[in-house]
């Protein structure tokens, strides 16, 4: 039987859903900023509308259609990520944003998984090391390896004081 190659763990109809989401609800963004960052999007282009997202948002820029393609344009890559018929399709792709802590939630799960994923491989690269090399050196840097991937999840599942607080 031939070697079939594994697709990453990725969900392309939530990226889109959480950015169409974004794109319709200007209160989406306040939702999942602390839930998501841009490394745990699988497709490039929608990691640099994302990164266009943020940029307005700390701007206290309107994240619309309109101001997201001119960002875009600005930072010239509008053509590379599809133009603005996909930043249109985008915005059309949820008929509203209540569901958008959801999206970023398969997102960020996703994300997690591939990091566990490249994790994985680079601790198993260490076990094919000469047994000269210092063990001890050896667990400490796969133990940090790990350690990286579940602190990037467990950073993103903490609730901000402020709405337990209210």
């Amino acid at each position: 039987m031939p070697d079939i190659e594994k697709i990453p763990p990725q969900n392309l109809e939530a990226e889109m859903s959480l950015l169409g989401s974004i794109l319709i609800d200007k209160e989406a963004m306040l939702k999942v900023a602390d839930v998501i960052s841009d490394e745990e999007f699988y497709k490039n282009a929608h990691r640099d509308i994302y990164l266009a997202m943020v940029e307005l948002y700390q701007k206290n820029e309107p994240i619309d259609v309109l101001t997201l393609s001119n960002r875009l344009e600005e930072k010239g890559i509008l053509e590379r990520i599809g133009g603005r018929s996909y930043i249109v399709s985008l915005s059309n792709v949820v008929p509203t944003a209540a569901h958008v802590v959801h999206y970023a939630t398969i997102v960020h799960r996703k994300g997690t998984l591939r990091r566990l994923l490249t994790a994985g491989s680079s601790i198993a690269e260490l076990g094919y090391h000469e047994e000269t090399e210092d063990i001890e050196r050896l667990l400490d840097e796969a133990q940090q390896q790990l350690y990286k991937v579940t602190q990037k999840h467990l950073r993103n599942n903490f609730t901000p004081i402020q709405s337990v607080l209210s």
